[in-house]
């Protein structure tokens, strides 16, 4: 197959690669990265309690706020085990922690970038990737759990 524009390029790697015809479910589709949730949520707890105290002991003007993140990262590795049990009341108390950390992340963020700090930028910033990445696999995995109770209904 030639491909002799733009457009043509996107319809054959739609038709390669593409799970369904919605791209919002091919944002949630990794074919590459198989990464178990609760491994997502060990890293992500990991990376906020490391970059949470890199910030809070690396300033000149330490404040409690910044120890925020470490905090919620020590819940969310309590809750890891859960998680790996599979326990439908834990991933969801953990989802909504990881989405309400995502959204808190906002305001240092543009603290950060208010002040033209590179330092914190990156720090928030990786923090953000992790915690975004971690929630994204989490939908990901709620939709191929309802996925695979619709198709068990089907069958019986």
């Amino acid at each position: 197959m030639i491909v002799t524009n733009g457009q043509c390029l996107y319809k054959y790697c739609r038709s390669v690669y593409s799970v369904s015809n919605n791209p919002l479910s091919d944002l949630f589709y990794y074919k590459s990265i198989h990464m178990k949730t609760y491994v997502a949520s060990l890293i992500n707890a990991c990376v906020l309690i490391l970059l949470g105290l890199w910030s809070y002991f690396g300033s000149e003007t330490p404040s409690f706020t910044a120890l925020i993140p470490v905090a919620i990262g020590v819940i969310l590795l309590l809750f890891n085990r859960g998680l790996r049990k599979e326990n439908r009341t834990i991933a969801h108390i953990v989802v909504v922690l990881t989405f309400l950390t995502l959204v808190a992340l906002i305001k240092p963020m543009a603290g950060a970038i208010g002040r033209s700090d590179t330092l914190a930028i990156i720090r928030v910033g990786f923090m953000f990737i992790t915690t975004l990445v971690a929630l994204i696999h989490f939908i990901k995995s709620f939709r191929d759990a309802r996925a695979n109770r619709k198709d068990q209904e089907t069958s019986r």
